[in-house]
């Protein structure tokens, strides 16, 4: 993040100026030689020309805003060598500045008139300013692991900053943020480059949505590319149920409102276009469905006011004859269980309590009725469980006749039906 001609020196050199010379050796170098350095005094000896400052040191002087640069105090006789190989007699200080990574190195000069200026080290021609050297534009100080903007005149940023189309902020302290940051109350997402951030972004396997601002949006709906999704107090993107208003809504693993049909824990349910789960009756595609107070589709026997119905395994309502447990039901067309008399195509049958279909001998209203069954066929002519009528039937070795109506009496010799009849078989 560093601009063309921005660089950070890791290290320092101390040297004197002088009339050239050639040659060198460690000889020349006589004494001790002092300097500077923000807040402290450093000793450079004979034996070493380079002082590398410490991260310490390096913080100190960003904090400060403090000008990089070593002044020597006092000087003594002696020589120092240059990279291009110049020897120069003691007098005014000179302080190379030098990044060893890139290879780069500049000096940084005082004149006898006190200014501050740099060239590099192959140019004999001094370029002087009136103000010390400072870094500029995208600096990472000492070791840190904090970038800083510094602007033309060494002032680094601090709040929002802008930098070619993309949004930055910066502590009061100039370090450039990354991650959450609460700004005024309201929170915002930095990159790990620390460009602030707008629409989804997922972070530690959440995902949240900030708006064109960069603004964190939580605790509403938001619509996005026509499907609509949650964002919770903390601006997490919700999942599964959500009760909103005392209502329940149903989001997919991808976040999206689902409508129409959901299945969730073995169940299905079912949700209005809305998005809110439905309860009771429903007609989808001309079949009848039910949902609980839960919003479960029921399958199987269900009471609903006070009615019994049957709800297939795809939970459509069933109507008409219908075969459980070695038993036949009939419900009507608006799916009711039935009980007592009935008539279907043609036939009477009769259906307990319970809405089983009756076979074999019926007691009902102080008559016998004979309704058809399976067993063995004993009794043909129409099917199992409708009742005989106008005819004789013999039943367990034994004839009986049936009026119009179905009442059964046992036929005397000669085929005389009584006129007054007990009953046959007592009531089961």
């Amino acid at each position: 993040m560093t601009g063309p001609s921005n660089w950070t020196p890791d290290s320092l050199s101390i040297q004197v100026k002088g009339e050239i010379t050639g040659g060198f050796t460690e000889d020349y170098i006589k004494g001790l030689l002092l300097f500077t350095y923000p807040g402290s005094n450093q000793q450079i000896s004979s034996t070493s020309l380079e002082y590398s400052p410490s991260d310490e040191e390096i913080v100190n002087w960003i904090d400060h805003n403090t000008p990089f640069i070593l002044r020597l105090k006092g000087g003594s006789e002696g020589h120092a060598i240059t990279a291009c190989g110049y020897v120069f007699e003691t007098g005014v200080s000179a302080v190379y500045a030098q990044d060893s990574a890139s290879g780069k190195r500049e000096i940084l000069h005082k004149d006898d008139e006190g200014r501050f200026g740099y060239t590099f080290c192959d140019n004999e021609t001094y370029f002087y300013w009136e103000r010390t050297i400072v870094l500029t534009g995208w600096q990472k100080p000492g070791n840190g692991d904090k970038w800083v903007y510094f602007d033309r005149h060494g002032n680094y940023a601090t709040g929002w900053f802008g930098f070619e189309d993309e949004t930055y902020y910066f502590s009061e302290s100039g370090e450039m943020q990354t991650g959450w940051v609460k700004i005024n109350g309201l929170w915002f997402y930095f990159s790990i480059s620390g460009k602030m951030q707008t629409g989804w972004v997922s972070v530690d396997g959440y995902w949240y949505y900030l708006d064109d601002s960069g603004r964190l949006l939580h605790s509403q709906w938001l619509s996005y590319k026509g499907d609509y999704y949650y964002l919770d107090s903390s601006g997490k993107m919700r999942t599964g149920w959500l009760v909103y208003n005392g209502t329940y809504y149903y989001l997919g693993s991808d976040g999206v409102m689902r409508t129409g049909w959901v299945k969730d824990g073995g169940n299905w349910y079912y949700m209005n276009s809305d998005g809110s789960i439905r309860v009771g009756w429903l007609v989808k595609d001309g079949s009848y469905y039910y949902l609980d107070s839960n919003g479960r589709m029921i399958t199987g026997w269900y009471r609903i006011s006070g009615d019994w119905y049957f709800f297939n395994s795809d939970g459509t309502m069933a109507t008409g004859w219908l075969e459980r447990g070695g038993s036949w039901y009939y419900l009507s067309s608006s799916g009711i269980m039935q009980t007592g008399w009935l008539n279907s195509s043609g036939h009477t049958f009769y259906l307990n309590q319970d809405g089983s279909m009756r076979t074999g001998w019926l007691y009902y209203g102080g008559n016998n009725y004979y309704l058809r069954y399976d067993n063995n066929r004993p009794v043909s002519g129409g099917p199992t469980g409708s009742m005989i009528y106008s005819r004789k039937a013999r039943i367990g070795g034994v004839t009986y006749e049936f009026n119009a109506r179905g009442e059964a009496y046992k036929a005397l010799p000669g085929n005389i039906v009584p006129k007054a009849y007990k009953p046959i078989v007592e009531a089961a």
